[in-house]
């Protein structure tokens, strides 16, 4: 494909993905439409753009797609629509974009991905982003609708990761159009009395489905073809910034300092961690010996047993829904009980896995994480501790260096050896590792 073309391409799906928040927003603030039949009309309308694409090219949609990808789509537009109600186009689409593409690395995290330092600071960044857009303050969007739109990012990204890798992209995306159709009417149905149809906002949600979304998929889908991935993946950074910028003369919305702030580490973070995805990745550490694992073990049959690359997922699962919820309570101070109830059935979960050791290291440090979240939780002045248990977290999530590990090796019934300065500042400066520092 020549690259004039693939440039071209490229301006206009990006303008058309651009619009999709744009024409949502002028629907829902200057017209009379409301968001479920706007959600409603823009999938029918994409469905049938789509299905008039994929026939013009002589081809059948048949059996592609899955129900599954489909209930993420709508989830996906359903809660894009209803958080459009009061969220700004600028302030929609950062929080939608950071939210896909922190699902989609998130994910590959899980898998076995492991991120470098640099990639790893970016992620960082960019999570730090969306939670300093969300803090309170005058210019903070409404908190309900920045979930929902986190919502739709989340459904989006899953639905980007179900349709990887797929032959036919546009076909199967016309599929999954398609199917979600019965799913959009029974969202009208569902809301029926609060049903109020515009004509110009409905012309908005045809605009929205057969243009923005139904032409705008097909023509990415020509030109990726002609991108490399990292270059796919960092062009997309500018539909956040051409939603918002384009938002200022068309809806008269302000570009507030936070929302600068919030998006230049939002979208900066994630330049840093696709910058470096395209390389070759370590390992994914899986071991393929698991199955022998399994056999060669002595166990108690009252007791489960994972293999070591389930074991090491769910540990990783589980850090990561505890950071979330710090995060989370960094907004409302009521999410850190969720962290200390959350991590007392992490302990016993893990008290079980070591069949009632209470000495073994990994009951031991999470142990001492339910005491630490609790003081830092219930103790007045005390929270600041929980800034300290975020930082110290990332660090152990993404980039295997666990502080509070590190700390309890020190303890006598841990170490070999006499404690000294020399063990202290081994155990703390040595790199990361598997075992006891990553329990």
């Amino acid at each position: 494909m020549p690259p004039l073309r693939t440039l071209i391409l490229t301006i206009v799906a990006m303008l058309a993905f651009a619009s999709n928040s744009l024409l949502c927003r002028m629907a829902l603030k200057q017209t009379n439409i409301d968001a479920a039949s706007f959600t409603s009309i823009r999938l029918i309308s994409g469905a049938l753009m789509l299905w008039l694409i994929v026939r013009l090219r002589g081809e059948t949609i048949a059996r592609t797609g899955s129900w599954f990808a489909s209930l993420a789509l709508i989830a996906y537009a359903a809660c894009f629509a209803i958080a459009y109600v009061s969220l700004s186009a600028g302030t929609g689409a950062l929080l939608l974009f950071g939210s896909v593409q922190i699902t989609m690395i998130s994910y590959g995290l899980w898998m076995g991905e492991r991120l470098r330092w640099s990639q790893s600071m970016g992620l960082i960044l960019a999570l730090a982003g969306l939670i300093g857009l969300l803090l309170p303050g005058l210019t903070t969007p409404p908190l309900p609708s920045s979930l929902l739109m986190l919502c739709a990012g989340v459904s989006w990204g899953i639905y980007s990761l179900l349709g990887k890798g797929v032959a036919n992209p546009t076909q199967v995306t016309a599929s999954n159009f398609l199917r979600a159709i019965p799913f959009a009417i029974a969202l009208s149905l569902f809301t029926y009395p609060q049903i109020t149809l515009d004509l110009t906002g409905v012309g908005y949600a045809i605009a929205a489905g057969a243009i923005a979304s139904g032409m705008g998929y097909a023509i990415w889908y020509h030109a990726l073809p002609g991108l490399q991935v990292t270059q796919a993946a960092v062009v997309q950074l500018s539909v956040p910034m051409l939603a918002a910028l384009v938002a200022i003369p068309l809806l008269q919305e302000p570009m507030t300092l936070r929302l600068g702030l919030a998006a230049i580490a939002v979208l900066g973070g994630i330049a840093l961690v696709i910058r470096q995805r395209h390389t070759p990745q370590r390992s994914r550490q899986i071991l393929s010996n698991a199955s022998e694992f399994v056999k060669n073990q002595s166990r108690d049959r009252r007791f489960l047993t994972l293999s070591p690359p389930i074991r090491q997922r769910l540990v990783w699962s589980l850090w990561l829904m505890t950071w979330l919820g710090l995060l989370a309570g960094l907004i409302s101070r009521q999410w850190y009980e969720g962290v200390v109830w959350f991590s007392a059935v992490h302990a016993l979960l893990f008290i079980y896995l070591e069949r009632f050791n209470l000495t073994a290291f990994p009951v031991q440090v999470r142990l001492a994480y339910v005491a630490w979240v609790a003081i830092g939780t219930y103790i007045p002045y005390m929270h600041w501790l929980m800034w300290i248990t975020i930082v110290g977290l990332a660090t152990n999530l993404f980039m295997g260096y666990c502080p509070l590990a590190r700390l309890l090796s020190l303890l006598p019934l841990n170490r070999s050896e006499p404690l000294s300065f020399n063990l202290v500042s081994r155990v703390f400066l040595s790199p990361p590792m598997k075992g006891r520092f990553m329990p």
